[in-house]
């Protein structure tokens, strides 16, 4: 098992400049292109010393040209890091949500056509997309969307999710089956998974993406529509991904990434949740615009984070420096990121099966 995120109550050294630069490199995720990253997208990557990278946008290239463009992020990236573990991530969930296509890529589907197969055959489509990931040098989907939306009456008026079919279904328990089959078919080629997004934006109406105060007024602690979430956990999932959503009848003060109540409380302690808890994009999202990047970032680790996405590298260069400094002042928030760093450290990536 992965450890939790705590700080230990035994005594500890102090943190030391070196060391929270390295682990701040292991607790950011900085977007770049798709169709490739510019020189000055890999310097900040150099620089900061990044293990995470996501690809952002559309790419219509194909695998072996998307495989160029993530060799030469490698290149980079394993000059300053350890090349195991370096993760190149892409949304690849299907329909409208499918940064890399081209030749060597399939056209997914729609989550909501993906419910319809039966498991068997939804896990060995996943498969088949996943092994086209893995080649491109791709080896985190931040994909399944775990989101239940209340009906297919309603789909259409949840703008995040089921205005664009991102949804598996309407049922938990459906939901919860399927995300489940498209995560055995990408870890078996070689691609780990991200479920999002905690506890779920299938209630709301607005996009956190351009949308600031988006609220969820419906979910609850204990609402069927955590199940597919919970039961990611429960067959060790590695990854979530958290909403920037607030929750009233959870936490009334905080959008869900800056919540301890949401992160902490509900998907460590009561859900068991030991892997790496990821923000949704904290840089460009209408919903964290009257933070600061020092307030986002602190609020984010201070909360139970443990990797916070950023999906333009100037601007999580930014981020990462307003961190840096915030955390050389207060060793609490030190030893915070460095726990982080080590649960990212310590979370295994799959191997492709049969090898």
């Amino acid at each position: 098992m992965t450890p939790t995120q705590t700080l230990s109550t035994a005594p500890a050294a102090p943190v030391t400049k070196s060391e929270l630069k390295v682990a701040l490199g292991k607790v950011f995720m900085l977007g770049v292109p798709a169709t490739g990253a510019s020189s000055a997208d890999l310097q900040i990557l150099s620089d900061h010393k990044v293990a995470n990278v996501f690809l952002r946008g559309r790419s219509k290239a194909g695998v072996s040209a998307t495989k160029k463009v993530t060799d030469k992020i490698r290149g980079t990236l394993s000059k300053t890091t350890d090349p195991k573990k370096v993760i190149v991530a892409t949304d690849q969930e299907g329909g409208y949500v499918q940064v890399l296509q081209g030749t060597g890529f399939s056209t997914i589907p729609t989550a909501l056509k993906q419910g319809k197969r039966s498991n068997k055959d939804l896990q060995a489509s996943a498969r088949k997309w996943g092994g086209q990931l893995y080649k491109a040098g791709v080896n985190l989907n931040l994909a399944p969307v775990g989101d239940t939306v209340k009906s297919a009456a309603t789909a259409r008026s949840n703008d995040p999710i089921g205005y664009f079919s991102r949804q598996f279904g309407y049922d938990p328990t459906l939901i919860s089956a399927k995300t489940g089959a498209f995560s055995a078919g990408m870890n078996s080629a070689g691609v780990d998974v991200t479920i999002k997004h905690f506890p779920g934006l299938g209630y709301v109406t607005a996009n956190t993406d351009t949308t600031a105060h988006v609220k969820d007024s419906t979910t609850t602690t204990t609402s069927k529509s955590l199940r597919p979430f919970a039961d990611a956990v429960t067959r060790g999932e590695r990854w979530v991904m958290v909403s920037s959503a607030i929750y009233t009848k959870i936490d009334s003060k905080h959008i869900a990434a800056f919540s301890p109540k949401i992160l902490k409380n509900l998907l460590r302690d009561d859900l068991g949740f030991a892997g790496i808890i990821l923000s949704d994009d904290l840089c460009a999202a209408k919903s964290v615009s009257a933070y600061s990047m020092t307030e986002r970032t602190t609020k984010f680790f201070k909360a139970g984070g443990t990797m916070f996405l950023c999906v333009n590298a100037a601007q999580g260069a930014k981020a990462m420096n307003a961190l840096y400094k915030a955390a050389l002042n207060d060793q609490s928030l030190a030893r915070l990121i460095v726990d982080a760093a080590t649960i990212v450290d310590k979370t295994q990536l799959p191997t492709p099966a049969g090898s």
